[in-house]
Formats: C-alpha cells, structure tokens, sequence
C-alpha cells in the first residue's frame, strides 16, 4: 500500500527529527516532554487510518504515555 509506506516514512522522519531535536537540546527532559502533545495527536490518527500497523503503534504509544510524567504529578 503505496500511501501507507509514505505515511509511515513520513512519521519515521518526524519521530527522527524529534529525536535530533532532543538531542541537541540543554535540557533532553523538557525537550522530549514538549514533544508529547503532538506525538499524542499523530500517533493515534495514524493507527485509525491503519489499524494494520496496530501492534508497533499501539507499543509506541503505550511507551510513550509511560515514560512521561502526568500532569500534577510533580513532573
């Protein structure tokens, strides 16, 4: 599936670029968290539109959710 390749590729150079970004960046922690918001608004979307890619998305996602503090936890 053609469009499904190049929405992934372009998810994977988003992901990539975050991580280039975090890198770089003084502070990694605040960085990767303020990187959440849209990751939790793309990420999910694209597992709607392809529930094929459900297990590696759904993993992805449940990483990121448990690696990031919840609001009014103190982080």
């Amino acid at each position: 599936m053609p469009a499904a390749d190049g929405r992934i590729a372009l998810v994977a150079a988003l992901l990539d670029g975050d991580a280039a970004l975090v890198a770089r960046a003084d502070d990694t922690a605040a960085a990767r968290h303020s990187l959440l918001p849209g990751r939790q608004l793309r990420l999910p979307e694209l597992l709607r539109e392809h529930p094929e890619f459900a297990g590696e998305l759904g993993d992805l996602i449940e990483r990121m959710r448990r690696s990031c503090p919840r609001r009014g936890s103190g982080g």
